[in-house]
C-alpha cells in the first residue's frame, strides 16, 4: 500500500522543488515546468485515490490493508466512503472548473472583433488585458492610455500581445483546473501567472528595445487596479517589485534552458506515468 503512494510523494517533491526554483530560469521554461508539474501532480493524485477507492470497495482485503498502513483501528468501515468521498470531490472539482471555463471561452468568442484587434473602454479606470478569443483583442481603459506616455502605451499593448500570441492562459487555466479539485496545487496557480506575467514583460521588452521602459511601465500601471474577465491576464499587480526587479536586471543568457526547473517538471511527469500504470495494475488485479 505505501508503494502505491510513492509516485504522489515523488510528484509533489518534484513540485515543491519547482516553486522555489522557477524564478531562477526564463520564463517561457517556469511557465511550461510548473503546468508540467501541476498536471502531473493532479494526475497522480487522482489516480492515487481512485486505486485506493477501487480497493477499498471491491477487493476482499483492501479495508484490511488500508487498515493496517493507515493505523486507523476501529474506523475502518468509514474508509470506503472517505476515500471514495475524497476522489469524488477531486474529479467534480476539476471537471467544474474545466467546464466553467470552456464557457468563459465560448462567451469571449462571441464578442465583437474590434480593427487592430484593441478595444479601447471609455473609463476613467486603469485597465489592460489580453481577453482570449478566435481571434483574441486587447482591451485597454481610456484612463489607462491617459496615464501612460506614448512609448509606455506601445510596452502596455506589446505585453498584452504576448499572452495572446503564446496562450498564456492555457496554462493558467490548466494549473487553476487542476487547484480546483487538488487544494495544495495553488500555490503552482499563483506561480504559474507569475510566471506568465514575466514572459510577457520580456517580450514587450523585446519589441521596445528598452528594459527600463518596460519596467518603469509596469510600475505605473500598478499604481491602480481594475476587475477584469476571468479568462484574462493582466491589469492587476502581480508580483509588480520583483517583476521591476528583473526588467532592470541584465536579461537571462540565452543558454540558460532553465534544465533544473525542468528536471523536477519531468521527475513529475515520470511519476504520473508510474501511478496510471499503478491503477491500471489495480484494475487488472480486480477484473
Amino acid at each position: 500500500m505505501i508503494a502505491l503512494g510513492l509516485p504522489v510523494l515523488a510528484a509533489t517533491l518534484a513540485a515543491l522543488v519547482t516553486l522555489g526554483l522557477y524564478r531562477r530560469a526564463r520564463p517561457a521554461v517556469a511557465a511550461l515546468a510548473l503546468t508540467t508539474v501541476a498536471a502531473a501532480a493532479a494526475t497522480a493524485s487522482i489516480a492515487l485515490l481512485a486505486s485506493l477507492s477501487l480497493l477499498l470497495l471491491f477487493h476482499p482485503h483492501g479495508v484490511a490493508w488500508c487498515e493496517r498502513a493507515l493505523g486507523l483501528g476501529g474506523h475502518r468501515a468509514l474508509l470506503p466512503g472517505l476515500v471514495a468521498g475524497a476522489t469524488a470531490v477531486c474529479i467534480v472539482g476539476c471537471a467544474v472548473r474545466s467546464t466553467l471555463r470552456r464557457r468563459s471561452a465560448i462567451a469571449a468568442d462571441r464578442e465583437a472583433h474590434f480593427p487592430g484587434g484593441v478595444r479601447v473602454l471609455a473609463t476613467r479606470e486603469f485597465i489592460a488585458y489580453a481577453q482570449p478569443g478566435r481571434p483574441g483583442h486587447v482591451v485597454v481603459s481610456q484612463g489607462m492610455l491617459d496615464a501612460l506616455a506614448p512609448e509606455e502605451q506601445l510596452v502596455v499593448i506589446a505585453h498584452e500581445r504576448s499572452h495572446l500570441r503564446h496562450h498564456h492562459h492555457r496554462y493558467v487555466a490548466v494549473v487553476e483546473t487542476c487547484a480546483a479539485g487538488i487544494a495544495p496545487l495553488r500555490s503552482l496557480a499563483a506561480a504559474v501567472r507569475f510566471a506568465c506575467e514575466r514572459w510577457a514583460d520580456e517580450d514587450a521588452a523585446r519589441v521596445v528595445g528598452e528594459r527600463r521602459l518596460v519596467a518603469r511601465t509596469v510600475a505605473v500601471a500598478a499604481l491602480a487596479s481594475a476587475d477584469r474577465p476571468p479568462l484574462s491576464l493582466g491589469g492587476q499587480p502581480r508580483g509588480v517589485p520583483a517583476r521591476v526587479r528583473a526588467l532592470l536586471a541584465p536579461p537571462a543568457p540565452i543558454g540558460n534552458t532553465g534544465w533544473f526547473v525542468a528536471m523536477p517538471a519531468m521527475i513529475a511527469f515520470a511519476a504520473a506515468l508510474v501511478q496510471m500504470h499503478g491503477l491500471g495494475d489495480v484494475v487488472q488485479l480486480l477484473v
